[in-house]
Protein backbone atom coordinates (compact mmCIF):
# COMPACT_ATOMS: atom_id res chain seq x y z
CA UNK A 1 0.00 0.00 0.00
CA UNK A 2 2.87 2.35 0.83
CA UNK A 3 4.56 1.59 -2.49
CA UNK A 4 1.30 2.12 -4.33
CA UNK A 5 0.82 5.45 -2.56
CA UNK A 6 4.34 6.56 -3.43
CA UNK A 7 3.80 5.49 -7.05
CA UNK A 8 0.50 7.40 -7.24
CA UNK A 9 2.09 10.51 -5.81
CA UNK A 10 4.99 10.24 -8.25
CA UNK A 11 2.56 9.76 -11.15
CA UNK A 12 0.54 12.81 -10.09
CA UNK A 13 3.73 14.82 -9.81
CA UNK A 14 4.88 13.79 -13.28
CA UNK A 15 1.48 14.61 -14.77
CA UNK A 16 1.50 17.96 -12.97
CA UNK A 17 4.92 18.88 -14.32
CA UNK A 18 4.11 17.76 -17.88
CA UNK A 19 0.71 19.48 -17.85
CA UNK A 20 2.26 22.65 -16.47
CA UNK A 21 4.87 22.64 -19.21
CA UNK A 22 2.20 22.18 -21.90
CA UNK A 23 -0.14 24.76 -20.40
CA UNK A 24 2.61 27.36 -20.06
CA UNK A 25 3.53 26.99 -23.73
CA UNK A 26 -0.12 27.17 -24.77
CA UNK A 27 -0.51 30.32 -22.69
CA UNK A 28 2.46 31.86 -24.50
CA UNK A 29 0.75 31.03 -27.80
CA UNK A 30 -2.50 32.59 -26.60
CA UNK A 31 -0.73 35.78 -25.44
CA UNK A 32 1.10 36.05 -28.78
CA UNK A 33 -2.17 35.52 -30.67
CA UNK A 34 -3.81 38.28 -28.61
CA UNK A 35 -0.93 40.62 -29.43
CA UNK A 36 -1.40 39.92 -33.15
CA UNK A 37 -5.15 40.49 -32.82
CA UNK A 38 -4.44 43.87 -31.23
CA UNK A 39 -2.22 44.84 -34.18
CA UNK A 40 1.26 43.83 -33.00
CA UNK A 41 2.40 41.69 -35.91
CA UNK A 42 5.90 41.32 -34.45
CA UNK A 43 4.74 38.90 -31.76
CA UNK A 44 6.80 35.67 -31.71
CA UNK A 45 6.78 32.47 -29.65
CA UNK A 46 10.00 30.91 -28.39
CA UNK A 47 10.59 27.47 -29.91
CA UNK A 48 12.36 25.28 -27.32
CA UNK A 49 11.00 21.83 -28.13
CA UNK A 50 11.05 19.43 -31.05
CA UNK A 51 7.63 17.90 -30.39
CA UNK A 52 4.16 18.89 -31.63
CA UNK A 53 4.10 22.01 -29.46
CA UNK A 54 7.41 23.12 -30.93
CA UNK A 55 6.06 22.54 -34.42
CA UNK A 56 2.91 24.52 -33.54
CA UNK A 57 5.02 27.40 -32.22
CA UNK A 58 7.18 27.40 -35.35
CA UNK A 59 4.06 27.43 -37.56
CA UNK A 60 2.67 30.32 -35.52
CA UNK A 61 5.88 32.30 -36.05
CA UNK A 62 5.76 31.64 -39.80
CA UNK A 63 2.13 32.77 -39.88
CA UNK A 64 3.05 35.99 -38.04
CA UNK A 65 5.88 36.63 -40.50
CA UNK A 66 3.50 36.09 -43.43
CA UNK A 67 1.04 38.54 -41.89
CA UNK A 68 3.81 41.12 -41.50
CA UNK A 69 4.85 40.73 -45.12
CA UNK A 70 1.24 40.98 -46.31
CA UNK A 71 0.65 44.06 -44.15
CA UNK A 72 3.78 45.69 -45.59
CA UNK A 73 2.62 44.96 -49.14
CA UNK A 74 -0.87 46.30 -48.43
CA UNK A 75 0.62 49.44 -46.90
CA UNK A 76 2.87 49.96 -49.92
CA UNK A 77 -0.04 49.45 -52.33
CA UNK A 78 -2.15 51.85 -50.31
CA UNK A 79 0.59 54.46 -50.45
CA UNK A 80 0.90 53.98 -54.20
CA UNK A 81 -2.88 54.35 -54.62
CA UNK A 82 -2.87 57.50 -52.49
CA UNK A 83 -0.03 58.99 -54.53
CA UNK A 84 -1.78 58.06 -57.77
CA UNK A 85 -5.06 59.52 -56.52
CA UNK A 86 -3.30 62.75 -55.55
CA UNK A 87 -1.66 62.92 -58.96
CA UNK A 88 -4.96 62.28 -60.74
CA UNK A 89 -6.66 64.93 -58.60
CA UNK A 90 -3.97 67.44 -59.52
CA UNK A 91 -4.15 66.49 -63.19
CA UNK A 92 -7.94 66.67 -63.06
CA UNK A 93 -7.93 70.14 -61.55
CA UNK A 94 -5.32 71.31 -64.04
CA UNK A 95 -7.25 69.80 -66.94
CA UNK A 96 -10.50 71.33 -65.71
CA UNK A 97 -8.87 74.73 -65.49
CA UNK A 98 -7.39 74.45 -68.96
CA UNK A 99 -10.67 73.15 -70.38
CA UNK A 100 -12.57 76.05 -68.85
CA UNK A 101 -10.12 78.54 -70.32
CA UNK A 102 -10.39 76.92 -73.76
CA UNK A 103 -14.19 76.79 -73.69
CA UNK A 104 -14.84 80.48 -74.40
CA UNK A 105 -12.25 80.90 -77.18
CA UNK A 106 -13.61 77.74 -78.76
CA UNK A 107 -17.11 79.19 -78.80
CA UNK A 108 -15.67 82.28 -80.47
CA UNK A 109 -13.92 80.13 -83.07
CA UNK A 110 -17.17 78.32 -83.84
CA UNK A 111 -18.98 81.64 -84.30
CA UNK A 112 -16.17 82.82 -86.54
CA UNK A 113 -16.54 79.72 -88.70
CA UNK A 114 -20.28 80.46 -89.06
CA UNK A 115 -19.50 83.99 -90.23
CA UNK A 116 -16.84 82.82 -92.68
CA UNK A 117 -19.22 80.23 -94.06
CA UNK A 118 -21.65 82.99 -95.01
CA UNK A 119 -19.00 85.30 -96.44
CA UNK A 120 -16.83 82.88 -98.42
CA UNK A 121 -17.99 81.76 -101.84
CA UNK A 122 -19.60 78.35 -101.76
CA UNK A 123 -16.93 76.46 -103.66
CA UNK A 124 -16.40 72.68 -103.16
CA UNK A 125 -12.95 73.28 -101.68
CA UNK A 126 -14.20 75.85 -99.14
CA UNK A 127 -17.14 73.63 -98.13
CA UNK A 128 -14.80 70.69 -97.64
CA UNK A 129 -12.50 72.85 -95.54
CA UNK A 130 -15.38 74.08 -93.38
CA UNK A 131 -16.56 70.52 -92.81
CA UNK A 132 -13.11 69.48 -91.64
CA UNK A 133 -12.74 72.53 -89.38
CA UNK A 134 -16.15 71.91 -87.81
CA UNK A 135 -15.28 68.24 -87.24
CA UNK A 136 -12.07 69.18 -85.45
CA UNK A 137 -13.87 71.77 -83.34
CA UNK A 138 -16.44 69.13 -82.34
CA UNK A 139 -13.60 66.85 -81.27
CA UNK A 140 -12.16 69.59 -79.09
CA UNK A 141 -15.59 70.33 -77.60
CA UNK A 142 -16.12 66.64 -76.85
CA UNK A 143 -12.73 66.37 -75.15
CA UNK A 144 -13.45 69.46 -73.05
CA UNK A 145 -16.84 68.08 -71.98
CA UNK A 146 -15.21 64.80 -70.94
CA UNK A 147 -12.52 66.58 -68.94
CA UNK A 148 -15.02 68.80 -67.14
CA UNK A 149 -17.39 65.89 -66.47
CA UNK A 150 -14.60 63.86 -64.92
CA UNK A 151 -12.84 66.62 -62.97
CA UNK A 152 -15.97 68.41 -61.78
CA UNK A 153 -18.83 65.89 -61.76
CA UNK A 154 -22.35 67.25 -61.68
CA UNK A 155 -24.41 66.62 -58.54
CA UNK A 156 -27.23 64.15 -59.42
CA UNK A 157 -30.80 65.53 -59.42
CA UNK A 158 -32.69 62.38 -58.49
CA UNK A 159 -36.12 61.43 -59.77
CA UNK A 160 -38.18 58.30 -60.35
CA UNK A 161 -37.74 57.04 -63.92
CA UNK A 162 -38.82 53.91 -65.78
CA UNK A 163 -35.68 52.18 -67.12
CA UNK A 164 -37.28 51.53 -70.50
CA UNK A 165 -37.86 55.28 -70.94
CA UNK A 166 -34.13 55.84 -70.50
CA UNK A 167 -33.38 53.16 -73.09
CA UNK A 168 -35.89 54.59 -75.59
CA UNK A 169 -34.31 58.01 -75.18
CA UNK A 170 -30.81 56.64 -75.75
CA UNK A 171 -31.94 54.70 -78.84
CA UNK A 172 -33.21 57.93 -80.38
CA UNK A 173 -29.94 59.70 -79.60
CA UNK A 174 -27.56 57.03 -80.96
CA UNK A 175 -29.84 55.78 -83.73
CA UNK A 176 -28.26 57.90 -86.50
CA UNK A 177 -24.71 56.82 -85.58
CA UNK A 178 -25.78 53.19 -85.45
CA UNK A 179 -27.49 53.39 -88.84
CA UNK A 180 -24.45 55.07 -90.40
CA UNK A 181 -22.21 52.27 -89.04
CA UNK A 182 -24.50 49.48 -90.24
CA UNK A 183 -25.46 48.52 -86.67
CA UNK A 184 -28.98 47.32 -85.89
CA UNK A 185 -30.53 48.02 -82.49
CA UNK A 186 -32.53 45.52 -80.44
CA UNK A 187 -34.51 46.20 -77.26
CA UNK A 188 -35.82 43.83 -74.61
CA UNK A 189 -37.31 46.23 -72.07
CA UNK A 190 -41.03 45.52 -71.79
CA UNK A 191 -41.07 43.04 -68.90
CA UNK A 192 -39.92 45.39 -66.09
CA UNK A 193 -42.46 47.71 -64.46
CA UNK A 194 -40.43 48.91 -61.46
CA UNK A 195 -38.66 52.23 -61.58
CA UNK A 196 -35.24 53.51 -60.53
CA UNK A 197 -34.25 56.66 -58.68
CA UNK A 198 -31.67 58.39 -60.90
CA UNK A 199 -30.75 61.67 -62.53
CA UNK A 200 -32.22 61.16 -66.05
CA UNK A 201 -29.67 63.43 -67.73
CA UNK A 202 -26.63 61.85 -66.08
CA UNK A 203 -27.86 58.30 -66.57
CA UNK A 204 -28.68 59.00 -70.19
CA UNK A 205 -25.09 60.22 -70.57
CA UNK A 206 -23.81 56.95 -69.05
CA UNK A 207 -25.91 54.83 -71.41
CA UNK A 208 -24.94 56.95 -74.43
CA UNK A 209 -21.25 56.54 -73.57
CA UNK A 210 -21.62 52.76 -73.47
CA UNK A 211 -23.70 52.74 -76.67
CA UNK A 212 -21.21 54.82 -78.67
CA UNK A 213 -18.36 52.61 -77.45
CA UNK A 214 -20.35 49.57 -78.59
CA UNK A 215 -20.99 51.07 -82.04
CA UNK A 216 -17.30 51.93 -82.44
CA UNK A 217 -16.44 48.33 -81.51
CA UNK A 218 -18.42 47.11 -84.57
CA UNK A 219 -16.70 48.75 -87.57
CA UNK A 220 -18.14 46.14 -89.92
CA UNK A 221 -21.66 46.38 -88.49
CA UNK A 222 -23.41 44.22 -85.95
CA UNK A 223 -26.09 44.29 -83.26
CA UNK A 224 -26.42 46.71 -80.35
CA UNK A 225 -28.78 45.15 -77.79
CA UNK A 226 -30.41 46.83 -74.80
CA UNK A 227 -31.92 44.72 -72.05
CA UNK A 228 -33.60 45.28 -68.69
CA UNK A 229 -34.03 42.57 -66.08
CA UNK A 230 -35.31 42.63 -62.51
CA UNK A 231 -33.76 40.32 -59.91
CA UNK A 232 -35.36 40.71 -56.47
CA UNK A 233 -34.73 44.36 -55.52
CA UNK A 234 -32.26 45.12 -58.33
CA UNK A 235 -32.65 46.39 -61.86
CA UNK A 236 -29.98 45.25 -64.32
CA UNK A 237 -29.69 47.30 -67.51
CA UNK A 238 -27.43 45.77 -70.16
CA UNK A 239 -25.75 47.27 -73.21
CA UNK A 240 -24.32 44.48 -75.39
CA UNK A 241 -22.58 44.43 -78.75
CA UNK A 242 -21.31 41.83 -81.19
CA UNK A 243 -18.05 43.62 -81.82
CA UNK A 244 -14.37 42.93 -81.34
CA UNK A 245 -14.51 42.50 -77.57
CA UNK A 246 -11.98 43.71 -75.01
CA UNK A 247 -8.45 42.25 -75.01
CA UNK A 248 -7.77 40.11 -71.95
CA UNK A 249 -4.83 42.28 -70.93
CA UNK A 250 -6.99 45.42 -70.95
CA UNK A 251 -9.89 44.19 -68.80
CA UNK A 252 -8.35 45.60 -65.60
CA UNK A 253 -7.45 48.90 -67.29
CA UNK A 254 -10.59 49.97 -69.15
CA UNK A 255 -12.01 52.01 -66.25
CA UNK A 256 -8.72 53.76 -65.57
CA UNK A 257 -8.88 57.46 -66.52
CA UNK A 258 -7.18 58.38 -69.81
CA UNK A 259 -6.76 54.71 -70.82
CA UNK A 260 -7.84 54.10 -74.40
CA UNK A 261 -7.11 51.70 -77.24
CA UNK A 262 -8.58 54.06 -79.85
CA UNK A 263 -6.82 56.58 -82.03
CA UNK A 264 -9.31 59.22 -80.94
CA UNK A 265 -10.90 60.15 -77.64
CA UNK A 266 -9.73 61.10 -74.16
CA UNK A 267 -10.10 57.66 -72.54
CA UNK A 268 -12.50 59.13 -69.98
CA UNK A 269 -15.81 57.71 -71.23
CA UNK A 270 -15.85 54.52 -69.15
CA UNK A 271 -14.36 56.26 -66.11
CA UNK A 272 -17.13 58.88 -66.26
CA UNK A 273 -19.78 56.19 -66.79
CA UNK A 274 -18.67 54.17 -63.77
CA UNK A 275 -18.50 57.35 -61.69
CA UNK A 276 -22.09 58.21 -62.64
CA UNK A 277 -23.35 54.72 -61.77
CA UNK A 278 -21.53 54.66 -58.43
CA UNK A 279 -22.85 58.13 -57.51
CA UNK A 280 -26.31 56.60 -57.92
CA UNK A 281 -25.44 53.83 -55.46
CA UNK A 282 -25.09 51.23 -58.20
CA UNK A 283 -22.28 49.31 -59.85
CA UNK A 284 -21.03 48.73 -63.38
CA UNK A 285 -20.09 45.21 -64.47
CA UNK A 286 -18.47 44.05 -67.69
CA UNK A 287 -18.23 40.71 -69.46
CA UNK A 288 -16.31 40.42 -72.71
CA UNK A 289 -14.98 37.74 -75.02
CA UNK A 290 -12.37 38.85 -77.58
CA UNK A 291 -13.83 38.49 -81.05
CA UNK A 292 -17.39 37.96 -79.79
CA UNK A 293 -18.42 41.24 -78.21
CA UNK A 294 -18.92 42.83 -74.80
CA UNK A 295 -21.77 43.30 -72.34
CA UNK A 296 -21.86 46.14 -69.82
CA UNK A 297 -24.38 45.82 -67.00
CA UNK A 298 -25.58 48.75 -64.90
CA UNK A 299 -27.00 47.48 -61.60
CA UNK A 300 -29.34 49.73 -59.59
CA UNK A 301 -31.80 49.37 -56.73
CA UNK A 302 -35.39 49.21 -57.93
CA UNK A 303 -38.34 51.21 -56.60
CA UNK A 304 -41.64 49.32 -56.57
CA UNK A 305 -44.84 51.00 -57.71
CA UNK A 306 -46.45 50.35 -54.31
CA UNK A 307 -43.54 51.99 -52.46
CA UNK A 308 -43.81 55.02 -54.71
CA UNK A 309 -47.55 55.42 -54.15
Amino acid sequence: AALEGVFALALVGIVWVVAGSIVSRLRRLVRAAERIRSGDLHAQVRVDRDDELGELSDTFNQMAQGLRESADQIHELHEQDMRRAAQLASVGELAAGIAHEIKNPLAGASSGIDMLEHELPGTPSSESLMIQVRAQLRRIESAIRDLLSYARPKQPMMGLVAPRQLVHRVVKLVGPQAEAAGVSIEQDTASVTSRVRVDPELFTQALVNLSLNAIQAMPAGGVLAFGIEQLEDEIRMTVADTGTGIPVGSMNEIFRPFFTTKHRGTGLGLAITRSIVERHGGRLEVDSTPGHGSTFTLVLSSVEEEAES
